[in-house]
């Protein structure tokens, strides 16, 4: 690996470099990622992207420069990013959940026609505590489990607001279909 040939076959991308490289730094790089990012995230995910993007980039790579060292920059530059991502989304969730006048972006996902908008204006009936829950679970799409850690409260809490939103929901528009877990 320490060759100057083999880093300049790295830097053409020769197959059978990069599976030499593979072979050689493929789990470290896998628990790099893992040590970074926490499980719900997809370390592995992240650990294949770095080496898709490293072989991208092969063209820019510095044949005096290691490639562990090269590899493993890209692969921790791609879990801050994530990490960077993952924050953002979960700020934006916290001051949704947290705002004046309730869920406010339902509006803006799936659905088409007259029923959806139904189901908007329905949810937006509903008290502030239930339209959180429908918001985490469907717009955000958040298990059931992460849904009573945002909010705060027992699974068994937020399963109980689920039903009763869906109770509340199913009374307001009985003549639609599909509202379920």
């Amino acid at each position: 690996m320490a060759e100057p040939a083999f880093r300049a076959r790295v830097r053409r991308r020769d197959p059978a470099a990069w599976e030499a490289l593979y072979a050689a730094y493929g789990v470290r790089l896998r628990r790099l990622a893992h040590r970074v990012l926490p499980a719900r995230l997809d370390p592995e995910a992240v650990a294949q992207q770095a080496w898709v993007r490293g072989l991208h980039k092969a063209k820019h790579y510095d044949p005096a420069r290691a490639p562990y060292p090269w590899l493993s920059t890209i692969c921790v530059n791609l879990c801050i990013s994530l990490l960077r991502r993952e924050g953002v989304r979960r700020r934006h969730e916290q001051e949704v959940i947290h705002a004046e006048g309730g869920i406010g972006l339902l509006g803006r996902t799936g659905g088409h026609g007259e029923s959806s908008a139904r189901v908007r204006r329905g949810v937006a009936a509903l008290a502030r505590p239930l339209q959180q829950i429908v918001y985490l679970r469907y717009a955000c799409e958040y298990a059931m489990a992460d849904v009573a850690q945002l909010l705060g409260i027992s699974e068994a809490a937020a399963r109980k607001r689920m039903s009763r939103a869906y109770e509340k929901l199913r009374m307001d528009l009985d003549d639609l279909k599909g509202l379920k877990d």
